[in-house]
């Protein structure tokens, strides 16, 4: 079961740390950003705990990829990710 309130606080809690680190990014590698200019703000799981233990996968390396079905993006009303994008 999906935790509303976490999935809330996570996309607004974020939302200014990603446009710092996004702002860093863009200054970095300006190049990369021309191609593609727009990115997207998730988060892992559905509730804090699961989001903590997929994050320390991805800094310990055994996580390098995500994916979604084409149907939660639909139910979502969420753009589909494209090649390219951030």
């Amino acid at each position: 079961m999906t935790d509303v309130s976490y999935s809330k606080r996570a996309a607004a809690g974020d939302r200014a740390a990603a446009e710092v680190m996004w702002a860093a990014y863009a200054q970095a590698h300006p190049q990369v950003v021309r191609v593609s200019a727009e990115y997207t703000l998730e988060h892992f799981g559905d509730s804090e705990s699961l989001a903590d233990e997929l994050l320390e996968l991805v800094l310990t390396g055994r996580k390098r990829a995500t994916a979604a079905l084409v149907a939660d993006f639909l139910a979502e009303g969420e753009e589909l990710p494209r090649i390219g994008s951030h």
